[in-house]
């Protein structure tokens, strides 16, 4: 009987450890970040007036890597880092809206790493000190109390993603998007969206060009295959939705469907709001930059431009600066020099639009 009881307790570990390696192995979805609704208006308004697809962006973006309070487990690899900037680039880049990556750096927080809940405040804000100015800061986490990602506030200058969604259904570009004042497709705090269009730019998301989505919580669709069958019925009682399968902002990589773009009306409200948000605006750069002259020998230094960067002879990087000079074309002259003992000094052209 003993033997009996201690393989059956055995047995029920087995059973718990599977449970918990099944569970919390499987990529999880993003929270609902808080829309901020004047933004929203100013956007918007902004958008009514001006040709939102006219214009292109160098947004700057600076990674940040979780790890315990000793050091080791970390959130993510620099390799994995790589790969997550080069889909934030592949995806936007249709749309004429790129990104520079200004830098990244690690940090030791046990709590932060595994036990940030994005429900509280107060742990949402213990991510605030480490924030880097003028970028979209990007945190990686061990644990996000279940989500995937969270933008915190659409928009907003920072999000967080969970290391098992890494890769995952473009999380990267999803929480960005929400940075950018995307919502989800199926967004319902502005009402549910008309299959027929009907009403768009007042409700679901707020983007004509995304079709109407059913996604819920509740079992009212199978989707087997990213084939759409249900009973959901839009606000008119119209069942016949064709959903938004492939779109970033959406749900459906949850299902089985592979994510894959954004749509024009997309991109042109990110840009109205790049246009119109003030903690946006500073993340945005010019078309040229002249970096200036002196000795730069601590905290941050970024230039980055659309188009050219010409860096004046005098100036010198030394120290701990961490520094960034990226543009389609930077213009290095002699007496220029960059030599930090233990920062860091990136320089390279980036996105020909």
């Amino acid at each position: 009987m003993k033997i009996y009881f201690l393989c059956r307790k055995m047995m029920a570990l087995i059973i718990l450890m599977f449970l918990q390696m099944y569970c919390f192995a499987q990529p999880k979805k993003c929270k609902s970040p808080t829309i901020n609704l004047q933004s929203q208006q100013r956007a918007e308004t902004w958008a009514a007036q001006r040709n939102p697809l006219a214009v292109n962006k160098l947004v700057r973006v600076y990674f940040h890597i979780l790890r315990s309070d000793a050091g080791g487990s970390d959130a993510a690899t620099i390799t994995q880092i790589n790969e997550e900037f080069n889909d934030l680039i592949e995806d936007y880049a249709p749309y004429n809206i790129c990104f520079a990556n200004v830098g990244f750096d690690y940090i030791n927080s046990t709590d932060i790493n595994f036990n940030l809940d994005p429900d509280v405040q107060a742990d949402v804000n213990m991510l605030l000190p480490f924030l880097v100015p003028n970028c979209i800061n990007i945190f990686y986490h061990r644990g996000l109390a279940g989500y995937g990602g969270n933008a915190y506030d659409i928009p907003n200058t920072f999000c967080s993603i969970d290391d098992g969604n890494i890769g995952l259904w473009r999380t990267i570009s999803h929480e960005v998007g929400h940075c950018l004042g995307l919502l989800h497709t199926f967004e319902p705090v502005h009402g549910e969206e008309y299959i027929s269009g009907t009403g768009c730019t007042t409700r679901g998301d707020r983007v004509c060009d995304t079709q109407a989505d059913p996604y819920t919580e509740s079992a009212c669709f199978s989707a087997t295959t990213c084939n759409y069958t249900g009973s959901c019925t839009d606000p008119s009682g119209a069942t016949n939705y064709n959903p938004p399968y492939q779109n970033i902002m959406s749900y459906w990589g949850a299902e089985g469907c592979t994510v894959t773009n954004f749509t024009t009306g997309q991109y042109a409200r990110a840009t109205s709001f790049l246009e119109t948000d003030a903690g946006l605006l500073n993340t945005v750069s010019p078309a040229t930059v002249t970096a200036g002259a002196g000795t730069v020998s601590s905290g941050y230094y970024f230039r980055t431009a659309r188009n050219s960067i010409t860096i004046n002879p005098t100036l010198n990087i030394t120290g701990t600066a961490i520094s960034s000079l990226q543009s389609q074309s930077v213009t290095v002259p002699p007496g220029f020099q960059a030599l930090p003992t233990s920062g860091s000094t990136t320089i390279k052209a980036t996105c020909v639009y």
